[in-house]
């Protein structure tokens, strides 16, 4: 009989076949041990339990683009949830996260009442839609995970925690046997469309929405975990299950992550504060629509009707406005979309696939700075990672994701990246020593995409 560190081990070399580096690879054996250790419910042959590698991403260009129907840069990374799930006999779902020991169950029932701003609320809110788009998911589970991926720090993990929830409940309840869900998951880019929209409680195609997490995100994220390819940046193009492009990445650089120790929480203040760039981005649409014969369905739509003419797009969304604090607001998100999706994203992909990494690092300080100035989603800490990134000499950096905290990528040769993040992790301990003991720096490339494994 197969151990549970023996499968464990079965599952690290699984993942070194599929590109993982050996040395991430080699730490997943514990993590999964542990995922299935905390499967405390007894099993029997007919509900063996089944196996996931759920991985974290980086994003590296598409600051706030993908809800307003624009493309992003992105990659998967080395670190996820290590994730284990069997049916139950009942209608009774526990989550357990093997690391701290949390736990959150509940009775599959309609109308499951959602707990805005525990973590607990991820695995939930895609419990409670599948029900309601898929009849029959009647089965409970039990779930445990266990991640090396830093929480709340833009990497991603909620993303990460919304695939690994729906991979399991959907396994338990052979949802596969449906015609509809076959159909959804046979595109993993349709699938992770469909998956940001439950995130965010939108309804997607027939699929009606339920009550989502609280924040008007896109579907980025769920694409990096689902499509991004081994030792590849992936860009997506549209934020519309549109077309993809992986895009070579040079083996001789390597990715070094500062976790800032500012939590990224889409919960409370933050969660108000990165609504307010999303739903900016809604109002100007709305005025565009107002003063257009054809309504514009996303921000890019916008900027397609008026031929990517930023200034026509202003004039249309500006007619009538009098509030210069509204004024300011819709030019600042006009000219960073536009900036970043129209002219930034184009030139990054020609510099990855040309490996012109110089070029790669001017454009990322302008991604920086247009976040830091016109998105206004940036943190001191974030700033002076950055900074210091380039004074330590990093050939590329920026921060990423929702902002308002979380992480900062830079980009090194492999042979210093070491180096690098010794001095980085030093110098940022001595600037910012309170954020800092919650914070951590590790080295990352990308990596492959969700998985089973058993």
């Amino acid at each position: 009989m197969t151990t549970v560190t023996g499968a464990g081990e079965r599952f690290s070399r699984a993942l070194l076949h599929a590109g993982m580096s050996s040395g991430e690879a080699r730490t997943k054996a514990e993590l999964f041990a542990r995922a299935g250790a905390a499967l405390k419910y007894p099993a029997n042959a007919a509900d063996a339990a089944h196996y996931w590698f759920v991985p974290g991403r980086i994003e590296l260009f598409g600051k706030h683009t993908d809800y307003c129907g624009g493309g992003s840069i992105l990659c998967a990374m080395e670190r996820g949830f290590c994730v284990a799930a069997r049916p139950r006999p009942d209608g009774r779902v526990h989550v357990t996260d093997a690391i701290d020991g949390r736990k959150t169950q509940w009775e599959l029932a309609a109308g499951m009442e959602v707990s805005m701003g525990h973590w607990s609320n991820y695995p939930l809110i895609v419990v409670r839609r599948l029900m309601h788009n898929f009849p029959g998911c009647d089965r409970g589970m039990d779930m445990a995970f266990a991640s090396d991926l830093p929480a709340a720090a833009g990497l991603s993990s909620s993303s990460a925690l919304v695939v690994a929830t729906f991979l399991a409940f959907s396994q338990v309840n052979q949802l596969d046997r449906q015609l509809l869900f076959r159909r959804l998951t046979a595109d993993p880019a349709e699938l992770a469309c469909y998956l940001g929209a439950v995130e965010s409680g939108r309804s997607y195609k027939s699929f009606s929405g339920e009550a989502g997490v609280g924040t008007a995100g896109g579907a980025a994220d769920h694409t990096a975990v689902l499509c991004a390819q081994n030792g590849c940046v992936t860009h997506v193009i549209s934020a519309d299950a549109g077309p993809m492009v992986q895009l070579p990445w040079d083996p001789r650089y390597q990715l070094v992550i500062a976790v800032s120790g500012v939590a990224a929480e889409k919960t409370g203040a933050a969660r108000r504060h990165y609504n307010r760039i999303a739903l900016t981005a809604a109002r100007a649409v709305e005025l565009f629509n107002l003063h257009h014969g054809e309504k514009a369905m996303t921000l890019e739509h916008c900027f397609r009707l008026m031929h990517h003419n930023r200034d026509a797009v202003l004039r249309l969304v500006t007619q009538g406005i009098s509030d210069p604090d509204l004024l300011r607001q819709l030019r600042q998100r006009l000219e960073q979309f536009d900036i970043e999706s129209h002219v930034l994203m184009p030139a990054a992909v020609g510099a990855f696939q040309n490996g012109k990494i110089a070029d790669v690092g001017r454009l990322a300080d302008q991604s920086h700075r247009l976040a830091a100035d016109l998105l206004q989603n940036q943190t001191p800490e974030t700033n002076f990672l950055v900074r210091k990134a380039g004074q330590l000499g990093a050939s590329a950096a920026s921060a990423f994701g929702a902002g308002f905290g979380g992480s900062v990528w830079a980009l090194l040769p492999a042979e210093s990246a070491d180096t690098f993040a010794g001095a980085w992790r030093r110098a940022y301990a001595a600037e910012f020593p309170a954020a800092a003991v919650h914070g951590q720096v590790f080295l990352t490339r990308p990596g492959p995409p969700a998985m089973k494994l058993a």
